[in-house]
């Protein structure tokens, strides 16, 4: 199945069809969303979390893994595709947005620690999952989508940064040699 250039982007909501059970689209996003993820539990592999009840930290990482998989096993797309097809655009439109603001939160975040972008970058990947159940229409996927949006921020918002270190600032042990000479 080709498309000539120029045609609007909902021609490709057809190429659902073809996948079966799975989502390309859900796999990138899904890749994009664990990337910041990764390097985050890597940077900051020693660091200590905040209070959070065993429950809410198992409930989760149970939940997002629930919404990854999700986001790639069409349910019901396969058979049907969009019901819409502007809604093709909506989706590939609103995943897009919500990725350049999470990934610019994230490169923020990097360079100054602060609680509210903790929170910020769950309520961005709660709106991924949320924009792509509507989309998509997955019933599957809203369902969780509830459940961990209630963990996921709950768990960030216990994340507290007490000394909201700035990184790109020189340590008090530098300071301390640079005062002695």
């Amino acid at each position: 199945m080709t498309y000539a250039i120029g045609e609007p982007l909902s021609a490709y909501a057809g190429l659902f069809k073809g996948f079966g059970w799975i989502n390309i689209f859900g796999i990138i996003i899904d890749v994009l969303l664990l990337i910041p993820l990764i390097i985050f539990a890597v940077k900051f592999k020693n660091r200590k979390h905040g209070p959070v009840p065993k429950c809410f930290s198992i409930g989760e990482k149970i939940f997002i893994f629930i919404c990854l998989v999700l986001m790639v096993w069409n349910l019901g797309l396969e058979e049907y595709a969009f019901k819409f097809n502007i809604y093709f655009e909506l989706y590939l439109l609103s995943n897009i947005v919500l990725l350049v603001a999470y990934y610019a939160i994230w490169v923020s975040f990097f360079f100054k620690q602060r609680t509210w972008k903790r929170i910020a970058t769950a309520c961005i990947m709660l709106s991924v999952f949320i924009f792509s159940a509507m989309w998509l229409d997955h019933r599957a996927l809203g369902s969780f989508v509830a459940w961990m949006g209630v963990t996921h921020v709950f768990v960030a918002a216990q994340d507290k940064y007490d000394t909201e270190t700035d990184i790109t600032a020189p340590s008090k042990k530098c300071n301390s040699l640079l005062n002695q000479s």
